[in-house]
């Protein structure tokens, strides 16, 4: 459990720090918003992809330590492989279960945000050129 909880603080204030910056933006540049979240909804998936890849290459995910040696699982056959590849699969392993979740829910709320800006924005113009008609009408 302790592996993990530096890897969830880490997450954490990235995306603490990830919102501020991006709450703080001018106006201007908000259309980032979008292109980040778009980059979280697209990355998420290809990251797991990715872990999935790395673990049917080096035969499963990290399974046991038995007397020094390392061993992958997968469909039950086990497969020795180096200390090294053990432990960088299990840290990515770890990463990828932090990240998903968070890299779905934070691009979700950026393009969402993105997305009911530009409505916004596009429902703001509809209201001034209704205005201005009716002002036109009225004179």
């Amino acid at each position: 459990m302790q592996g993990w909880i530096p890897l969830i603080a880490a997450a954490l204030v990235f995306l603490v720090l990830t919102g501020v910056t991006l709450w703080t933006l001018p106006k201007g540049k908000r259309r980032w918003v979008g292109v980040l979240g778009a980059i979280f909804l697209l990355g998420t998936p290809l990251n797991v992809a990715a872990l999935m890849f790395a673990q049917a290459q080096n035969g499963g995910s990290p399974d046991i330590e038995k007397d020094g040696r390392y061993y992958t699982t997968t469909r039950g056959a086990r497969t020795e492989v180096s200390e090294d590849v053990w432990r960088g699969l299990r840290w990515y392993q770890r990463v990828t279960l932090v990240a998903t979740p968070l890299g779905l829910v934070a691009g979700f709320a950026l393009l969402g945000r993105y997305l009911i800006a530009a409505d916004d924005r596009q429902m703001e113009g509809r209201i001034r050129e209704m205005m201005t008609r009716r002002e036109g009408r009225d004179r």
